[in-house]
């Protein structure tokens, strides 16, 4: 059903709302980013609320938790005259993609722009070789960071030059680590902190002959890339020479990863990505088996699991994995596909990107911001200046908390009954609390009514709380669609 703007009367309950404000930030902290930047409008203590860290926090957390929220960054680039490309892929609707408004649009028309990694809503893009332009960029609020003046200098063409990404949680800060190697010369980096928005040398213990250009994956506070004792071969790595590389965020400490001890001559290394929250290795063998290994701990992996993806090696190019365990790939036709192995079961992306897939990211929208940021694209509104109407803006906001309202009565209902003290009260407390449900509970109500004995009271409270949750997110699905409806036609119009 289409959403319908209220009258004056009932969009007015809104700026009277008495809810606490942990329970309206519970359920605000559930819608995607738009309607969240729109409802910054309503009031001030809204626009506190969603700017919070605390809140920005627990949006990311639920928003990770939600799959309907984990899309893709797709980074492509055609000569002239589209030029570099950088689109939003929605897992859910693989035939829809949506071209973003990048950070760096004057190099969309040369060969030095590239997105390096995707952690927590942010996208690292940066232009190789040397990076001399690195931005922290939030494709859901439009929101830039440009990060220049390194501490290490002197880097020329004789020099390779990598670029990371990674997450403190410990101090709740953003980092860019940058790595130059050279042969026969020490390893330099230099790690970025948002909390400081400055540079900074840190210490390497090891030495590499070569190192991938970009971090190959973040998993668990730690940023990954392949390294080599070796230098580039013929355009790829020697399988008996490469390893990992790790950089532990929170202590500031690299590490060697060994790789799975079966990587010999007749093997083809793909690639390293983050599977379910491991870390994971693609192989591809001379029997053209494809096999997936997580890692266990820092010495140790596992094999997952063995798939065969086409009639030969030069079928397929693995791309990653998706948030689900998905390996993304790509054929020679350069049409992309989702290969679940564990099912075996395939799924064509049938959007057909123009030109060469680069790189495929992990993304989770998300309302972080680094400090410093500034608009990229169009300017989101902000208070005092809606681009929507304040009817329009209070008639999205009640239809997003009409369920609050209904939670928060059903909790003082059970701190109210769970003062009754004998058996006989309970029951019938409980029986109370259960008639005083609306018909959106009759189902559960009734399962909960056949129970032999009847639950306590507390049983009682969390099987509808449960069911209050489900109801939350179909609801708050279903109103999205219809807020993007609303936001949609206003623009057109």
């Amino acid at each position: 059903m289409a959403f319908q703007v209220p009258s004056i009367a009932s969009a007015s309950v809104i700026p009277s709302c008495n809810l606490p404000e942990d329970i309206i930030a519970d359920i605000l902290a559930r819608l995607p980013v738009k309607p969240l930047l729109q409802f910054r409008s309503v009031c001030k203590a809204w626009l506190r609320l969603i700017s919070s860290s605390r809140f920005i926090s627990m949006h990311l957390h639920f928003s990770t938790l939600n799959p309907e929220n984990h899309s893709l960054v797709v980074h492509t680039f055609q000569s002239d005259p589209r030029g570099h490309a950088i689109s939003l892929l929605h897992l859910d609707s693989p035939h829809t993609s949506v071209k973003l408004d990048h950070p760096f649009p004057r190099f969309v028309n040369s060969s030095v722009l590239d997105v390096v990694c995707s952690c927590r809503g942010l996208v690292f893009v940066s232009n190789p070789p040397f990076g001399k332009f690195m931005s922290l960029w939030n494709p859901a609020t439009k929101q830039s960071k440009h990060i220049s003046h390194h501490t290490i200098t002197g880097i020329d063409e004789s020099w390779g030059v990598s670029a990371g990404m990674g997450f403190n949680p410990v101090s709740d800060d953003y980092v860019v680590i940058r790595i130059a190697f050279r042969t026969n010369h020490r390893i330099r980096a230099e790690k970025y902190s948002s909390n400081s928005d400055s540079w900074r040398e840190i210490n390497v213990d090891l030495q590499f002959d070569g190192i991938h250009f970009k971090c190959n994956a973040i998993v668990k506070g730690k940023t990954y890339w392949v390294a080599s004792e070796n230098e580039w071969e013929n355009h790829g790595w020697n399988p008996r020479g490469i390893y990992l590389v790790s950089f532990d965020v929170e202590n500031e400490v690299f590490q060697q990863v060994s790789l799975p001890n079966v990587i010999e001559n007749e093997e083809t290394f793909l690639g390293v990505m983050e599977f379910k929250e491991s870390l994971g290795v693609v192989m591809n063998t001379a029997s053209n088996d494809w096999i997936m290994w997580t890692m266990d701990d820092e010495t140790s992996w596992s094999k997952k699991f063995t798939f065969a993806l086409g009639v030969n090696r030069a079928m397929v190019r693995v791309l990653g994995c998706s948030k689900r365990g998905d390996v993304i790939a790509e054929k020679t036709t350069r049409e992309m596909f989702l290969y679940d192995a564990e099912n075996n079961e395939s799924r064509d992306v049938l959007v057909r990107f123009q030109g060469r897939v680069f790189g495929v990211f992990n993304y989770t929208e998300s309302l972080v911001s680094v400090k410093g940021s500034k608009q990229v694209g169009p300017p989101l509104p902000q208070l005092g200046a809606p681009r929507y109407s304040t009817l329009e803006i209070f008639a999205v906001a009640q239809a997003c908390m009409s369920k609050l309202a209904v939670a928060y009565e059903c909790r003082n209902k059970l701190a109210l009954l769970a003062m009754a003290s004998s058996s006989d009260e309970v029951k019938e407390k409980v029986f109370d609390f259960l008639m005083g449900l609306d018909k959106a509970y009759m189902t559960v109500r009734f399962q909960i009514l056949k129970v032999d004995p009847l639950p306590n009271l507390g049983r009682a409270y969390a099987i509808v709380a449960q069911e209050e949750k489900q109801c939350l997110v179909t609801a708050n699905h279903s109103r999205t669609i219809d807020v993007a409806t609303l936001m949609i036609k206003r623009n057109e119009s």
